[in-house]
C-alpha cells in the first residue's frame, strides 16, 4: 500500500450454512504466512452457541475474523458472559480494533455486558491464547502469533485466568499414596479398561454423559451436546493408542473415571504422551482416583517405554494443589484467557466508523 493511503474496511456477517461461510473458514490461510500443519484445527466451532461468524475484509482482502458465541449457560463471578473466538487477525492494530469493536457491537446488541476470550463457545472447545514463545508446539495444543494478545490487552482486556502446561519427564517414579489408594479401591471393586475403537462411537457417549455430570460446577463449566462432543472427540480416533485411554469402573461396569491421552505426534525424536482429560465421579466415597488414575497411566508409560507426559492446560490457581496430589513436571508453556466488561449501547469510536466503507 502507497504510504499515507488509508486502508477501507467491510464486515461480512454469516453463520454456517451460508454462502459466505466460507470465507470465514479461509481467513486462516489468508492471515498465516505459510500453510501451517495445525491450521485445520483452527475452524473447529461450537455450532450450539455459535452466534455471529464476522470477517474482516480490507482493500478486498481478508484480514481478520472473529465468532461470538452466546452460551446461556456461561456465568462468571456467577454473572452471564458472551465469548468471542475463532480470532485470528494480520499484526495491525487498527485491523484488531475494528474487528474487536465490531464484536463488542454484537454482544451489546444481544444484552450482554462482559465477554472472555479467545473461547470457542464451552471450556470442550479451543480456548486461551499461548502467551509464551521458544518450546515446540505439541500434538492439539492452540497456536497462535503471540500479538494477539498485545491485541486484546490494548483494546482494553484484561486477565480473566493464566494456565501452565508442565512436561513432566519423572515416570519412573512412583506414588506410594496412589499405591496405597489403589490397593483400597481395588478391593471395592475397581477395575480399570481400555477403550474399545471398535465400539469407539458408543465409548464417546459414555464419556459425554459422564462429563456432562460431573463436571457440573467447576470454573466456566457448560454442558455441550452430543453433536458437539461427537463432532470434537471422533475427527482423533485414528490417533489414539487405547492402551493411553482408561477408563475406571466399578464390578458393575458403572464409569467411575477416565483419562484420555495421546501420544505426541509432533515431537518424533521422543515419546511423549499429552494429558487431553481426567475426570473422577463427584462421589466421596471415590475421592483420590484421580491420582489413581495418573498412577495407572504412568505404569502404562513406563511399561510402553515412553520418556514424558505433558500435562495440558492447568489453571495457575490450581497448580499447586494439582502438583501435591496428581500432576508434576516443569514449566513447559503459558496461556492466556482475557475478559472485560461490554459497556451498554457500545458502538465503534466515531474514528474508526470512518475506516468502515458504507455498505
Amino acid at each position: 500500500m502507497p504510504r499515507n493511503q488509508v486502508m477501507r474496511y467491510t464486515f461480512l456477517s454469516t453463520l454456517p450454512g451460508e454462502t459466505d461461510f466460507e470465507r470465514f473458514e479461509s481467513v486462516p490461510r489468508d492471515v498465516y504466512p505459510y500453510y501451517h500443519r495445525q491450521v485445520a484445527q483452527k475452524n473447529q466451532y461450537n455450532p450450539d452457541y455459535l452466534h455471529a461468524a464476522i470477517v474482516l475484509v480490507g482493500d478486498e482482502q481478508p484480514v481478520g475474523r472473529v465468532a461470538v458465541y452466546l452460551n446461556p449457560y456461561l456465568e462468571v463471578e456467577g454473572k452471564p458472559a458472551a465469548a468471542i473466538g475463532n480470532y485470528e487477525c494480520i499484526d495491525s492494530d487498527e485491523a484488531s480494533r475494528l474487528l474487536l469493536g465490531k464484536a463488542l457491537e454484537v454482544i451489546a446488541e444481544a444484552g450482554m455486558h462482559y465477554v472472555i476470550g479467545p473461547f470457542n463457545g464451552s471450556v470442550w472447545d479451543e480456548y486461551r491464547f499461548v502467551s509464551s514463545p521458544a518450546a515446540p508446539n505439541y500434538f492439539l495444543e492452540p497456536f497462535n502469533p503471540l500479538y494477539y494478545n498485545r491485541q486484546f490487552k490494548a483494546f482494553g482486556f484484561g486477565e480473566a485466568a493464566r494456565f501452565v502446561s508442565h512436561l513432566d519427564q519423572d515416570v519412573q517414579s512412583v506414588d506410594p499414596k496412589a499405591e496405597a489408594q489403589l490397593a483400597h479401591f481395588k478391593a471395592r471393586g475397581l477395575r480399570f479398561r481400555s477403550v474399545d475403537l471398535d465400539r469407539y462411537e458408543a465409548e464417546l457417549r459414555t464419556m459425554h454423559a459422564f462429563c456432562m455430570e460431573n463436571f457440573k460446577g467447576t470454573w466456566l463449566f457448560t454442558p455441550v451436546s452430543w453433536e458437539a462432543w461427537r463432532a470434537r472427540y471422533l475427527p482423533i480416533k485414528d490417533y489414539i493408542d487405547p492402551r493411553f485411554v482408561v477408563i475406571a469402573e466399578d464390578e458393575q461396569g458403572e464409569t467411575l473415571g477416565i483419562i484420555y491421552c495421546l501420544r505426541d505426534y509432533l515431537h518424533y525424536q521422543d515419546y511423549w504422551l499429552v494429558s487431553v482429560l481426567l475426570a473422577r465421579k463427584q462421589d466421596p466415597a471415590w475421592a483420590g482416583l484421580g491420582r489413581v488414575l495418573v498412577h495407572e497411566m504412568f505404569a502404562r508409560v513406563r511399561e510402553a517405554g515412553f520418556d514424558a507426559i505433558i500435562h495440558a492446560f492447568m489453571r495457575e490457581e490450581d497448580l499447586a494443589r494439582l502438583k501435591t496430589t496428581v500432576m508434576g513436571g516443569e514449566h513447559y508453556r503459558t496461556y492466556m484467557l482475557y475478559g472485560m466488561p461490554v459497556p451498554a449501547g457500545f458502538r465503534l469510536a466515531p474514528e474508526m466508523q470512518e475506516l468502515v466503507a458504507a455498505g
